[in-house]
């Protein structure tokens, strides 16, 4: 499944705006997921469970965004990106997202299991 297009990994296709999502693309660059209306048909591309919980790459396709959410990985520092932007959180409960980058280019999920490791998910 592609991060970019919930079904069947078809391309960087635009997808029309529900009338609950208030960005697409790029104009959710740093907004809240909830807030935009962007998890109302979120999906995760996908998900890597570590010792610091399990991080997902969530996709909107209404919003054409990215965020990420770490599951049971409270304290560790997590992030999403794509080839411009980035944005990072410290998990602050069993169940945290951050905000949303761009979807309609490539992105990817991350988790800090320390100074220098970290795993990801892939590219989608």
């Amino acid at each position: 499944m592609s991060g970019v297009a919930a079904a069947a990994g078809d391309g960087h296709e635009a997808a029309p705006l529900r009338a609950s999502a208030s960005c697409y693309g790029s104009t959710c660059d740093g907004q809240d997921p909830i807030a935009a209306g962007c998890n109302a048909d979120a999906t995760t591309a996908e998900a890597v469970s570590t010792r610091a919980g399990r991080i997902e790459l969530r996709y909107s396709r209404a919003c054409g965004a990215n965020w990420a959410r770490l599951v049971n990985g409270t304290g560790y520092t997590f992030m999403v990106e794509n080839a411009t932007t980035y944005q990072f959180w410290t998990a602050k409960s069993s169940n945290s997202w951050g905000n949303m980058v761009d979807g309609t280019v490539q992105a990817r999920a991350c988790v800090w299991l320390d100074v220098s490791n970290r795993e990801c998910t892939g590219w989608h």
